[in-house]
């Protein structure tokens, strides 16, 4: 995610108290009858103030990213955005739309338009939405094939071709146990023991299977589930899982998962388009007087860094998406030059997509470089309520040119048959806006020190990277396809809170990128963690066979192990 100037303090809880209950509680401080629950609240009054007051006495902050920090207002929709304008505005200006340039937060029209058909469909789950159940065929009791018609109409029954499905869900325990107890016998006369030996579907096994290892890491790594909470909930369930455990158990698979992604790194690296941007890290060992300590001794090898990043790579890489996870020190820049060291030399330099933030620039390797038009243009929706007129001509026209984008993604245009078009209908668009913003300063009409010169600069010192897409085939708009990976990784920080030391974060991010890359590739994440988790060797020998998209036909080739005997 793109990292603002925010204040040097964590962001304060939101606090849910009436007008009514705080004029209580003043009345009671009054009165020196406070509660420890009321200091508490005060507490938390206190912090959002000085919260605020260090927002409000930053350059940049406006009452929108206010409102936004604080979860009032979360849509940046162009038809939203000056809906609101309309509705705030005393000026008596023209505020008519254009709907048809009206867009999301990308500037992409949005659905709900008044007098558009509702999509058919009444909300449930179909059958076919049920892929990872299992499935019963129920024959019919007392009718086959060719059999004459019950109601004696003279004609015969067959077959539909397609049945009535009846849909029954269950509960289970994440994590379930199966104990076998071998019977043993004694001789009273020798003293020898006879034991049973352990069922066919028992034997050579480990006591934690494959499935239950990649279970394990599915709850932490795509859901946020620290250990702590998946040993409680075993816990209650009666089969028992420590949470030390379950960390030794996907550990244990780390060193043999890594040629897969290695694999799925250089399939990026060759790719002709790659989205990367940055969230913010935790991992304990590189933090706080364990950094100190490691500066001390001499053993941090970037003392002047204090900042910790996770940073998403997405790459198209012919017909195939793949993503990256890295959890450390190294920023965005630096992690997609690691990617690209493993390009192949005859191929050109590809198309790289980033926010303009310096540390998502690659500066080892040529490329490139475009930059998202989304986030500068929310640079222009904070400034909205001051410069109206101004913000409405740049949302409009960006409304307009993401228009042409839809209707060359529903008419599925090639790369060359897309640049063509945009050059066509975008172009002018562009062009114009050029001109206007340049016009801006030139003419006056703005002065280089108001609030709006930051959104004005950051388009026109971009401009050549914001315009890519007119010059270049396939290169995109906007770096919303990495914006919503690292949403993988933001869940996991603010569930499970933090790393506690960098092979941890490495751990993450690998179980990170498996998970992710077969959800986006249409695979089930967790029988592709369990085949890939049962199958080492096969994965050490070849594993680029064993990608999201190909590993069916793998496991299925490999012979099951002969029964006991």
């Amino acid at each position: 995610m793109a990292r603002r100037k925010t204040a040097k303090t964590d962001d304060p809880d939101i606090i849910d108290v009436s007008e009514d209950e705080l004029k209580s509680l003043c009345q009671r401080a009054k009165q020196k009858d406070l509660t420890d629950a009321d200091a508490d609240l005060f507490e938390k009054i206190v912090k959002a103030y000085i919260y605020v007051l260090k927002l409000v006495r930053m350059k940049n902050t406006t009452v929108a990213r206010l409102r936004r920090l604080f979860g009032l207002k979360k849509s940046e929709k162009t038809d939203t955005v000056l809906a609101d304008l309309e509705g705030n505005s005393d000026e008596g200006e023209n505020t008519s739309t254009d709907t048809e340039a009206a867009g999301s937060d990308s500037g992409v029209l949005s659905d709900d338009k008044p007098g558009k058909k509702k999509k058919p469909g009444h909300g449930r789950n179909g059958v076919n939405d049920y892929s990872g159940a299992e499935r019963t065929s129920v024959p019919h009791e007392t009718l086959e094939r060719g059999d004459p018609c019950p109601k004696n109409c003279g004609g015969k029954v067959y077959p539909m071709a397609k049945p009535k499905s009846v849909i029954r869900v269950y509960g289970q325990s994440p994590i379930a146990a199966h104990i076998c107890l071998l019977e043993r016998l004694r001789c009273n006369g020798c003293q020898q023991i006879f034991t049973a030996k352990i069922p066919a579907q028992f034997a050579g096994k480990k006591k934690y299977d494959a499935s239950a290892a990649a279970t394990i890491a599915l709850m932490h790594y795509a859901l946020g589930t620290t250990f702590y909470r998946l040993e409680q909930l075993q816990q209650c369930q009666k089969v028992p899982l420590p949470a030390a455990t379950q960390w030794q158990v996907i550990n244990d698979y780390y060193p043999l998962l890594l040629p897969v992604f290695n694999a799925l790194v250089t399939m990026a690296a060759n790719g002709r388009l790659l989205h990367n941007d940055d969230t913010t890290a935790r991992i304990l060992s590189l933090m706080g007087k364990r950094r100190e300590k490691k500066l001390k001794a001499g053993t941090f090898e970037k003392p002047d860094r204090t900042g910790l990043f996770t940073t998403g790579i997405v790459a198209q890489s012919g017909d195939r998406t793949v993503a990256l996870f890295y959890s450390g020190r190294d920023h965005a820049g630096e992690n997609i030059a690691k990617v690209l060291a493993k390009r192949r030399k005859e191929l050109g330099p590809p198309i790289q997509m980033s926010d303009g933030l310096a540390s998502n620039v690659c500066h080892m390797f040529e490329v490139l470089q475009a930059n998202c038009i989304p986030h500068g243009r929310r640079m222009w929706v904070d400034q909205i309520a001051n410069f109206p007129a101004e913000c409405r001509y740049l949302l409009e026209t960006l409304a307009k040119v993401f228009r042409n984008e839809k209707i060359c993604k529903q008419q599925n245009l090639t790369d060359n048959q897309r640049l063509l078009y945009h050059q066509q209908h975008s172009k002018p668009l562009m062009d114009e806006l050029k001109e206007w913003l340049d016009g801006l300063y030139r003419d006056k009409k703005i002065e280089p020190n108001a609030s709006i010169a930051d959104a004005i600069n950051y388009m026109t010192k971009r401009w050549d990277k914001l315009t890519l897409f007119l010059r270049v085939p396939g290169a995109p708009l906007d770096n919303n396809i990495v914006e919503r990976a690292l949403k993988k990784a933001i869940i996991l920080r603010k569930n499970s809170l933090f790393y506690k030391t960098e092979h941890g974060a490495n751990v993450g991010s690998l179980f990170t990128t498996l998970i992710y890359n077969a959800d986006i590739n249409g695979a089930n994440p967790l029988d592709y963690l369990t085949q890939l988790m049962r199958h080492p060797d096969h994965i050490a020998e070849n594993p680029s066979a064993w990608m999201p998209w190909n590993y069916p036909k793998q496991a299925a080739n490999i012979p099951s192990p002969p029964p006991v005997a």
